[in-house]
């Protein structure tokens, strides 16, 4: 009887559609995976039995793991949804079912099914299409546009901010300091950028500053630089930097400034010319002045009253 459930079994473990691993409860480690679990993941059943099944699993730790078996033994949760990666790291998502075995409380044994999820659904559909139309927005905007994580390493830079496709992909998951060592540009610029990424995480609220970059022909190029900082249960999540081209703004400016000092001292120079001309002319008016009045004292009856109007006219 025992041989013909032990058969009936074995059977079963190899027949079935569903992926099924047998596994230690406790450190998940994986004891025997049936050919369709082999399959789905495209390792080795060697590989696989040295392997623990939560390893395999993105959306759980060891610790979840644990706590999901702890539920399983109290008849709480027999049953998750997951994603597990493969041996071309593609992500399935997949419906995991715990089943104790029959002699579980000697030997510690589960056994794992595993069913992998084909079709999304509407609002998964929804979702993806949204963000593939958010990303599409993002990528052609107008101004320079980069997402960061909490360790300012790039998740996203949009085409106006790396114009090249490949140095776009290499830049994902690197720092300003990777970008300045790959560019061979000074580290004073990732520097710059550094000490306003640790400004911005201490006061909790977006900055701004002026990036100063020299071009190959000599020239600058201005940068006004924006970042919004994203927090999540009180800790920094994401960085949105926004990234704008002030040169022409930059330059008018300079040019402005260059024209006030111009015509302050323009303005000078009239204001001394002014002075020194009242000052030399003072002199010769009031000798004008006196000896108009001396004329008018002694001379008066000599002259008629036209005469008498011009004097007055002249002092």
């Amino acid at each position: 009887m025992q041989v013909q459930t032990q058969n009936n079994w074995q059977l079963l473990f190899e027949a079935t559609n569903d992926s099924i691993f047998i596994i230690e409860a406790d450190t998940s480690k994986i004891l025997d995976a049936n050919p369709q679990a082999v399959q789905l993941l495209g390792y080795s059943l060697s590989f696989l039995k040295k392997s623990s099944f939560s390893d395999l699993l993105v959306s759980h730790t060891a610790v979840e793991w644990s706590d999901f078996i702890d539920l399983m033994k109290m008849g709480l949760c027999n049953f998750q949804e997951s994603k597990i990666v493969t041996k071309t790291h593609r992500l399935l998502n997949i419906d995991i079912k715990a089943i104790q075995l029959a002699d579980f409380e000697s030997r510690k044994e589960l056994m794992v099914l595993v069913k992998k999820r084909e079709i999304k659904s509407q609002k998964e559909e929804e979702l993806h299409q949204k963000l593939k139309f958010y990303e599409t927005i993002l990528m052609q905007m107008p101004t320079e546009f980069a997402v960061l994580n909490a360790e300012w390493q790039y998740l996203f830079v949009n085409k106006n901010s790396i114009k090249d496709p490949e140095f776009r992909k290499w830049i994902i998951g690197k720092t300003d300091y990777d970008f300045c060592r790959y560019r061979n540009k000074p580290f004073t610029l990732a520097e710059n950028r550094h000490r306003q990424y640790e400004e911005l995480a201490r006061t909790k609220t977006e900055k701004e500053w002026i990036d100063e970059h020299t071009l190959a022909d000599g020239g600058k190029k201005f940068v006004l630089r924006k970042l919004y900082p994203y927090f999540k249960n009180g800790k920094l999540s994401l960085n949105f930097g926004f990234g704008i081209d002030i040169t022409k703004m930059v330059e008018a400016d300079r040019r402005q400034e260059e024209a006030m000092h111009k015509m302050s001292l323009h303005n000078e120079e009239l204001t001394q010319f002014a002075y020194i001309t009242t000052h030399d002319l003072k002199e010769p008016l009031r000798n004008i002045s006196s000896f108009t009045n001396l004329l008018q004292r002694r001379f008066k009856q000599d002259f008629n009253e036209e005469a008498q109007e011009f004097m007055s006219f002249i002092i």
